[in-house]
Formats: structure tokens, sequence, C-alpha cells
């Protein structure tokens, strides 16, 4: 059985110390990064600018810089629009202390058999299956959810995983903010109707000085390795 792992949102989120010097800045900010997206709201505290096209919202505030993209074409672009936008911001605003890195992305494998099945499947692979334990929990399992916290030297891992149905899918996908025009909707996002889905969020807390120049590169490979190890280890053998 060939499957194939889609991504449908990445979010990457630099938060740092409060800098006062961001509110004589940041419409300098927004106004050099609007050309890569169509509409900008602002609330007097954040500039939020979004593109219909490639479903992009980035969030900058005083403390805190986040890029989402849904249904992403290219990580190359989403993580040079972020780059690009940490580049501007802390040409005019010096970044003292980040206080978290983060990035998190949102994958699902569509399957081409039912949701029991799935389930039966994969269920096994994550869980003991002691006898004194499916004394306590039981033997049939209709669903299930794996979530663990890892860590790898002082960075962190986050991942849920497990089966999902199409009902489901809106509950764990929220798709970006966009500000749009009449004309300018974007096409709505198809789930398939049966799916294994995996959420990573990888970050680190309190970084060391330098830390935050390498993060995004090392996220995304550790990420992106961890969501396709997970994906052999399921179905490789299938």
């Amino acid at each position: 059985m060939a499957v194939s792992t889609k991504i449908y949102k990445i979010l990457c989120e630099y938060r740092f110390k409060p800098i006062i010097l961001f509110y004589d800045m940041k419409n300098q900010i927004g106004d050099i990064l609007f050309k890569d997206y169509k509409h900008w709201t602002h609330d007097g505290m954040r500039i939020n600018l979004n593109n219909f096209e490639n479903r992009s919202a980035l969030a900058i505030d005083h403390n805190r810089l986040a890029l989402e993209f849904d249904m992403p074409d290219s990580l190359v672009d989403f993580r040079s629009k972020f780059e690009r936008a940490l580049k501007e911001y802390t040409k005019r605003v010096k970044i003292e202390t980040y206080i978290r890195l983060g990035l998190r992305i949102q994958s699902m494998i569509p399957v081409e058999f039912k949701f029991n099945e799935l389930v039966k499947i994969t269920h096994k692979k994550f869980f003991s299956q002691d006898k004194k334990l499916e004394d306590v929990v039981g033997t049939r399992v209709e669903d299930y959810q794996y979530n663990i916290v890892s860590e790898r030297d002082s960075y962190k891992l986050h991942t849920i995983c497990g089966p999902v149905t199409k009902e489901e899918m809106p509950r764990w996908f929220t798709p970006a903010n966009l500000v749009v025009n009449p004309g300018e909707e974007p096409k709505e996002i198809k789930y398939p109707d049966v799916a294994f889905f995996i959420d990573c969020d990888f970050y680190i807390t309190n970084p060391s000085d330098g830390v935050s120049e390498g993060f995004l590169e090392k996220a995304v490979h550790m990420v992106t390795s961890t969501t396709n190890g997970i994906s052999e280890y399921l179905f490789g053998g299938r």
C-alpha cells in the first residue's frame, strides 16, 4: 500500500521579552513586509498581514513574531518568508532575550481503507498489549490518540497522532484567519474520508544566545524526519 504525507499547516513562532522600541518601529516593519501579502489589519498593538492566495498569515507583535501557512506548496518558501520577517524585525528592533522558539507542523496520511481497519493496524504499534492492561481497559479498541513529549538535547518535541475521520478533521486543524475581499475567498480545504493525523511541535524555552540563528533549519529537519519516520514505521512494510 503506497501512502503519502500531506502537510496541512505549518506554524513558526518566536516569543521574546517585550521591547518598547517596537511601538516606534512597527509600522516600518509592517510596510516593508507587506509586499509578500495582500491584506493587513492593525489593532494598535499587533500588525497582521495575510495572503489568501497561499493561505499565509504573519503576526507582528511587541513580544512575538509568528507565521503560518495552510496547505503549503513548499517548505522552502515558508522558511524564506519567516527568515525575511525576522531579519526585517531585528534590523529595526533588537531582540535581547528569546523566551520560546517553536515550529509546529500538522500533517495527514490519507488511507484507502475504513477507520476501524486503520485503528486495528496502527494501535498495536503504539501501545502495550500486556494482558493485565487489557483486562483493565478492554481488548476492543475503537479509537485512540498517541500523545508524547520527548526531549532531545535541550529541545522538546510534542507529538500527537492517531486515526481521524473527515468529520473530526476540522476539530484538529484550524485554518489561518484570512482577511479577504468579496471574490477572494480561498478554495475550500478538502479532507480525506479517513487519515492518520500527525501533529509535531518542536520547541525550546529560554534558549541560550545564538540558538535562534539556526533554529528554523534544525526544527524543519527534526519535524519532517519525525513525521516521515512515523509514516514509515506504520505503513512502510505494507
